[in-house]
């Protein structure tokens, strides 16, 4: 066994364990060691393509393919901006049932329809327009229209959910993952600078996000959502049926469907507030009374808005940083330790991603602060104006970085099993290790147990990671 590696020069090249980096540069030069297509294949295949294949399971449904383009680079490019929609997603489910858990009227099964209409439709840009809530306070009020309700309700009753394709999916990504893992650590020292453990690791947000959306069920299909609506208003009663009260109305923020969600609650409640006094629709006495067993309570579970954008951002950026912190994790120590072009790349990732993130949040909140009121005075449109502009920069700039970080992300993996990285710069670790760094000829035990344990503290970081995402999510996941 040879000794622990150390920077003492030795008398004959025969007992040295590693070379300066000018040493590699003269022997070696700058370039890439061969491009090995057995290995590439093999670790294409079993780190990052399943990863790939599991991006299809997400819930697209936009009406042109491009924008379902665009929502998949989202993704990958900024797990920050995916965890983070999916756990908003999953609190306001939460919240809107909620909402509605005091309201009885004008029975328990219709409540039950209107809170899986507005949960399911939470990707769906709705909108109650100003001065038209009366066309929402018909379908409210007006028995004729509980049938409007029901109808959409069936009509949104298509399948995104758990299916034999999808739980395939995610069955083939785990074993493989797993597998991989095992395969890798059982032989540690072929391969070692070209292995997948820190592209695994990087890419494991993946699973969650897809486990929780296919949980969620969003209906978000363009053309099965607009026949839904037109299905459902076939059935509507309403003075003036030129407008729907609830419609789907492209460039509305998140914060307009919780708006529109509030208001149908809140006439909901009015309506029940109204039956549990007596008093009727039209005024008139004669109230009939129905038997009623719900005991009504008012409930205090939830938190403000901002605080609810805050433990979705917490618990996101965890998932972020902690896969991505994983494969930094894994890389910097495989030798030669430290930090390297491989963790440096990793990295960049999260900080873009977390970067494309922020800019789309700030984005949606400026614009919804944009949104003019009815009343709005020449000072505040000017401003409003300004603001909607610097809205649109951010979002376009948002969107773009990460979309170049989605690109980048699957080009640092190639790169890693192409041997792009296997040459003396990435292998010495200059950048962090600078003149005094050297490139690996040999590797002893310590080495190999040196990577093997950080090997395994990035599985467990990064498993652990997405478990507690899946945790923390679940119970907000309304039954």
């Amino acid at each position: 066994m040879l000794p622990p590696r150390s920077m003492v020069p030795v008398d004959s090249i025969f007992n040295a364990t590693a070379v300066t980096i000018d040493a590699c540069y003269s022997q070696c030069g700058t370039g890439q060691e061969s491009f090995d297509w057995a290995v590439f294949s093999q670790d294409f295949a079993a780190w990052l393509l399943p990863y790939l294949a599991l991006i299809s399971q997400l819930p697209f449904g936009a009406r042109h393919q491009v924008d379902n383009l665009m929502s998949a680079l989202l993704t990958v490019g900024s797990p920050t901006l995916a965890g983070y929609s999916l756990f908003l997603t999953l609190l306001n489910a939460r919240w809107i049932n909620q909402q509605f858990d005091s309201i009885d009227f004008p029975r328990r099964k219709l409540r039950e329809t209107v809170v899986d209409v507005l949960s399911s439709l939470q990707q769906v840009p709705l909108r109650v327009y100003p001065g038209e809530a009366a066309f929402l306070e018909s379908l409210v009020i007006l028995p004729q229209n509980d049938n409007w309700w029901t109808t959409l309700s069936d009509s949104l009753n298509y399948t995104h959910s758990w299916s034999i394709s999808s739980a395939t999916a995610i069955a083939w990504v785990v074993i493989a993952y797993l597998l991989t893992v095992a395969d890798s650590l059982s032989n540690v020292a072929d391969h070692i600078n070209s292995n997948g453990q820190g592209t695994g690791s990087a890419w494991l947000w993946l699973l969650p996000v897809v486990v929780g959306w296919l949980v969620l069920a969003p209906k978000c299909a363009y053309g099965r959502v607009q026949h839904a609506f037109e299905q459902a208003n076939q059935h509507i009663v309403v003075a003036d049926a030129e407008r729907n009260a609830l419609k789907p109305n492209s460039g509305i923020t998140i914060v307009s469907w919780s708006r529109s969600a509030y208001i149908t609650s809140l006439l909901y409640r009015s309506a029940w507030s109204k039956a549990q006094r007596q008093i009727r629709v039209d005024g008139s006495a004669g109230w009939q009374t129905v038997p009623n067993s719900r005991a009504i309570h008012e409930t205090n579970r939830q938190g403000n808005r901002a605080q609810v954008v805050a433990y979705s951002s917490l618990v996101t950026l965890g998932l972020q940083w902690g896969t991505t912190g994983a494969a930094v994790l894994a890389v910097r120590y495989t030798p030669t330790t430290r930090l390297g072009c491989r963790s440096l790349a990793y990295i960049i990732y999260g900080a873009a991603s977390t970067i494309s993130w922020f800019l789309l949040v700030l984005s949606s909140l400026l614009a919804n602060y944009a949104t003019p009121p009815s009343n709005a005075s020449p000072t505040q449109t000017v401003t409003m104006q300004l603001t909607m502009a610097l809205s649109n920069n951010l979002r376009w700039a948002g969107k773009a970085l990460a979309g170049l970080n989605a690109a980048f992300i699957i080009t640092i993996s190639v790169f890693q099993y192409a041997n792009f990285y296997d040459r003396c710069y990435c292998n010495s670790s200059v950048l962090s290790r600078g003149s005094q760094a050297y490139d690996i000829v040999v590797i002893l035990y310590s080495d190999v147990a040196l990577a093997r344990g950080a090997w395994i503290g990035a599985l467990v970081l990064a498993s652990m990671c997405s478990l507690v995402f899946v945790v923390i999510g679940y119970p907000a996941i309304p039954s």
